[in-house]
């Protein structure tokens, strides 16, 4: 049986309910980048879009890296998430090897160095996030199931995110990440 959880820490992730039919949100897994008594700061993981780095920024020369659509919040501003905490003054952890933010500046001079590599940094429009209380209430409706984030979801292409983290989250998962897409077509 499936426990739900209002319990949210940053690290973790939120993969939404299949009835979830949100445009953003829709089959979505997020990663919480930040949870305290101010609300919560995510970044949906599995909507790439069609944007290249070298597209959205002026002198990223060659650099081919994708952009994803982290939610509806600041769609206009880019953030990132990465390994390489020690390297880039101002970063914030999230977990103890991966973090959120930083000097742009410095973490463009080391992609371009070739120090960090595409599976070591995700670029994002926009944010997902929380008033206080908010996130709480929907883990309550049941709109997401709380998960821990493995490396894999962040930095590895995965189409089948959704249902991957779904079947990580063990077998009574299973038939949620078989849901079909469109249940009026089973």
């Amino acid at each position: 049986m499936i426990e739900h959880t209002t319990n949210i820490t940053k690290g973790n992730i939120l993969v939404a309910d299949p009835i979830l039919d949100e445009l953003y949100f829709r089959r979505g897994v997020i990663l919480v980048s930040d949870h305290n008594e101010d609300g919560t700061i995510g970044f949906v993981l599995n909507k790439e879009i069609d944007l290249r780095i070298n597209d959205a920024i002026e002198d990223f020369g060659d650099i081919d890296f994708p952009v994803y659509l982290g939610g509806p919040v600041s769609k206009d501003n880019l953030y990132f998430v990465h390994t390489a905490g020690h390297l880039i003054k101002g970063s914030q952890p999230i977990t103890d090897k991966l973090f959120f933010g930083g000097h742009f500046d410095t973490l463009k001079e080391l992609i371009l160095a070739g120090k960090i590599a595409e599976n070591e940094v995700r670029f994002f429009l926009g944010y997902s996030g929380w008033a206080p209380g908010q996130l709480e209430e929907e883990l309550k409706s049941e709109s997401w199931f709380v998960g821990k984030i493995k490396k894999k979801y962040v930095f590895e292409p995965n189409k089948r995110l959704w249902h991957d983290a779904l079947m990580d989250m063990g077998k009574d998962y299973a038939i949620i990440a078989n849901f079909p897409d469109d249940p009026s077509m089973n």
